[in-house]
């Protein structure tokens, strides 16, 4: 390899890269990408469609001027097989419940959510996506989406947590924006539950909740059905260095004049 090195920040990992410039090697690899069917994106799906737009609004802009292909066509991805892709959970948080107070709020919980406070008082990571975990004052809690709303999220293709947390929690119960983040925390799934303790205790949260993370095969049905994923509800790793490889940023002719 051209380079290879052990990060700092991971210790058991090693980066290394080749440059292919073999045509039989070249060939060879496309003859095995080429038996895939399709791929699906686990994470990046914001920014592979802003590429698609940025390459669109290129292309319109080179109409007519004999340039064939620019890198504005390209972005970088890395293939995972699925076997090998480990998924964490996007655990939410809630900064403020105004203006309802905390009796209240718990109270509207309660007529979507079976609510039990945790036996052990131990935070936990949910195994079914109509469950969440929720830590406040001191305390966790057992929340499960009644059966009947339950069943109504799974036929509208909203059975996945972070949907589930986006719409009862926020916009029922708070009935405030789901996007809204002066409310809405987006929590990474690898933060340890004392982190997410110290989140609450602080003041900087009203409630931390914690969520079932999401499969690969409920991933796959989304994408196949074109369906859309409520924002951060993916913790994928590996998460790999990819600014090792860039591409040329000058896209356009050096004589080329956009219209402003």
């Amino acid at each position: 390899p051209v380079i290879s090195f052990e990060p700092v920040a991971e210790p058991h990992a090693t980066y290394s890269l080749w440059f292919i410039t073999s045509e039989e090697t070249i060939n060879q690899i496309q003859s095995i990408y080429d038996k895939i069917e399709y791929g699906i994106i686990c994470d990046g799906h914001h920014r592979a469609n802003s590429s698609l737009i940025f390459a669109s609004t290129i292309r319109e802009k080179l109409k007519g001027k004999g340039v064939v292909s620019n890198m504005a066509d390209y972005f970088l991805v890395s293939f995972i097989s699925e076997n090998r892709v480990k998924i964490l959970p996007y655990f939410r948080g809630i900064k403020k419940i105004s203006p309802y107070s905390r009796a209240q709020f718990m109270e509207k919980i309660k007529i979507y959510f079976n609510v039990v406070e945790h036996w052990n008082n131990v935070g936990f990571i949910p195994e079914t996506p109509d469950t969440m975990g929720m830590y406040t004052r001191k305390q966790w809690y057992s929340l499960q989406l009644k059966p009947i709303f339950f069943e109504q999220a799974r036929k509208s293709y909203m059975d996945v947590p972070t949907h589930l947390f986006s719409h009862f929690l926020i916009e029922k119960v708070i009935r405030a924006n789901k996007n809204d983040r002066e409310i809405v925390v987006p929590v990474p799934g690898n933060v340890s539950f004392t982190k997410l303790e110290e989140m609450v205790d602080s003041g900087n949260l009203f409630a931390a909740f914690t969520l079932m993370p999401v499969t690969v095969e409920k991933i796959t049905s989304y994408a196949l059905k074109s369906r859309k994923m409520e924002y951060k509800s993916t913790w994928i790793l590996p998460k790999l260095l990819t600014g090792l490889v860039m591409f040329d940023l000058e896209v356009l002719p050096k004589n080329f004049k956009s219209g402003g």
